[in-house]
């Protein structure tokens, strides 16, 4: 029998091997027995799992996706040792302090003052996430990271 090859090179569930060669498949496997191998495939797990989410075309469908993003976010919480109850602790804490997403603002730009240090130090340490325009064109200014 003629057998076609696809690649896979991703995290499977438990079961997955046992269906497909229940199936005639064979599929080459190994176990991560290295922690920081595992965490590098359970982060690409879970982007391959939010993408699917945002490509969900139907509520049934982005309904199984968010299951299957839930279930590789546990077994990622249990290899890095995080409990749920401090990610809640600190989900409700910060909620407390800046808010939840009800209000559904989208927020475009910002216009910071030089008084404002604090908030100035936050965006420019992160220029890649939060780059500088120019007020007058909405051109990205040039950043120099070595001054």
């Amino acid at each position: 029998m003629k057998m076609r090859r696809f690649l896979l090179n991703k995290l499977v569930r438990d079961k997955i091997v046992e269906r497909f060669s229940d199936q005639g498949a064979v599929v080459k496997s190994k176990v991560l027995e290295d922690n920081n191998e595992l965490l590098e495939a359970m982060t690409q797990k879970i982007v391959e799992e939010l993408e699917e989410v945002f490509e969900s075309e139907s509520q049934e469908e982005l309904i199984v996706e968010l299951a299957d993003l839930e279930e590789v976010m546990d077994a990622f919480k249990k290899l890095v040792d995080i409990d749920q109850k401090d990610i809640d602790a600190v989900r409700k804490a910060k909620g407390a302090e800046r808010g939840f997403f009800t209000k559904r603002i989208f927020a475009e730009h910002v216009d910071i003052p030089e008084s404002a240090t604090d908030i100035l130090e936050y965006v420019q340490e992160q220029p890649d996430k939060y780059p500088e325009i120019d007020p007058e064109t909405g051109d990205f200014l040039e950043t120099n990271e070595d001054v």
